[in-house]
């Protein structure tokens, strides 16, 4: 084992381990240059057994110590250890770790690596820094149980470089697993499995804050379908929202309307009534109705806008001369015999559209000498 293995953040499960430690006298104080050192481990409140490396003093005379732990002395959720020293006066030092389980990203074999940094499978991130903070972890092979932390990464060549330097350089025979870390600057994957890298379009990078920032991109084809919109909102609104007038007296109403106002019948506004372009052609052609007396004792004077003006008025044209229809003789018809072409062939008179090509009615013609038309029966 190498001093790197005191430069993870914090203990992880079967991941060697460097633990800093002191020897106390019975004042309090560190003994330096302690005697007799013997440290034994338990895994999971199991029995102590002799750890395979003996703790070692700091500058010789520091009364600091440390202890490089294996992966196997690691493989546990409680790891207890107690280092004792056959110096008069010193006192057993305890040390409990509790190794975490990191978040798997990715698992795979090494192609390459030396003890600055290893190449991933090809099947790794292509993005630059997507595993910056990650934790990789040599789990078999040249090097196994040594765990560094990856300061950067080219997605081109798939090359993480790790600190500090690894003791036993990792080779193409290194299996490997990448575990994710609060330090990592990029979240890969919940629940262990990988799901996309951090700067594909239509992913949100996660940051500490609470926000989410850049790569959101259109929603998804269909999200919004275009069934649930139709281009003549304003007219079908128009159509299907029908006027309730008072069946009790209203009080004075100033810009605000009040009493009497009930629920729309079920679907009276469908999905089919609206389009993309709704928000516009419901701004052009419904506007906004200012009551300026009592309803009920007065008239109610109404602002009509110049689109919805036009559509009354083609409403109109096209009622029955006598009222009551908007079918037989329309007032459109009675207009055209007066301002559009007209032809009389034999015993038929054609009364034609504003385009004079288009036959719009046609009428019977009874003729008599002297007299060429004495009658005209529109059909």
């Amino acid at each position: 084992m190498a001093a790197g293995d005191a430069a993870l953040p914090y203990p992880i499960r079967n991941v060697q381990y460097r633990v800093g430690l002191v020897v106390l006298d019975a004042d309090g104080d560190p003994v330096a240059g302690a005697g007799g050192l013997d440290s034994e481990f338990s895994v999971d409140a199991g029995n102590f057994a002799d750890t395979a490396s003996e703790a070692t003093e700091v500058n010789t005379t520091s009364g600091m110590y440390f202890l490089d732990l294996t992966a196997a002395e690691m493989n546990g959720s409680l790891v207890m250890l107690r280092v004792q020293s056959t110096t008069a006066g010193a006192k057993t030092t305890p040390i409990v770790l509790y190794p975490r389980v990191p978040v798997t990203l990715e698992t795979g074999t090494l192609t390459a690596g030396t003890t600055a940094n290893v190449t991933l499978t090809t099947a790794a991130s292509t993005t630059d820094n997507a595993y910056r903070g990650c934790l990789v972890h040599i789990t078999s092979g040249t090097g196994t149980g040594q765990g560094r932390v990856i300061t950067a990464y080219t997605g081109s060549s798939r090359i993480a470089v790790v600190t500090p330097v690894f003791g036993t350089a990792p080779d193409a025979t290194s299996g490997y697993s990448i575990y994710l870390t609060e330090y990592a600057t990029s979240v890969l994957a919940w629940q262990g499995t990988r799901v996309v890298d951090a700067t594909t379009a239509g992913t949100p990078l996660v940051h500490a804050g609470n926000t989410v920032s850049a790569n959101v991109v259109a929603m998804a084809a269909n999200t919004l379908t275009a069934s649930a919109l139709a281009s003549d909102a304003a007219r079908e609104v128009a159509t299907d929202v029908t006027v309730v007038m008072p069946t009790t007296a209203v009080l004075s109403v100033t810009n605000t309307v009040s009493a009497n106002i009930v629920a729309a019948a079920a679907n009276t506004l469908t999905a089919s009534a609206l389009a993309s372009d709704a928000a516009r052609e419901i701004a052009t052609d419904v506007v906004a109705v200012t009551p300026t007396a009592t309803i009920g004792t007065a008239a109610l004077t109404l602002t009509v806008g110049t689109t919805a003006g036009d559509v009354v008025a083609d409403r109109l044209l096209g009622r029955n001369i006598m009222g009551g229809a908007s079918t037989g003789r329309t007032v459109t018809e009675a207009f055209e015999r007066i301002r559009n072409r007209v032809a009389v062939v034999t015993t038929t008179m054609s009364v034609y559209a504003t385009d004079d090509t288009t036959v719009g009615w046609t009428a019977a013609i009874t003729t008599a000498a002297g007299n060429p038309i004495v009658e005209i029966d529109p059909a």
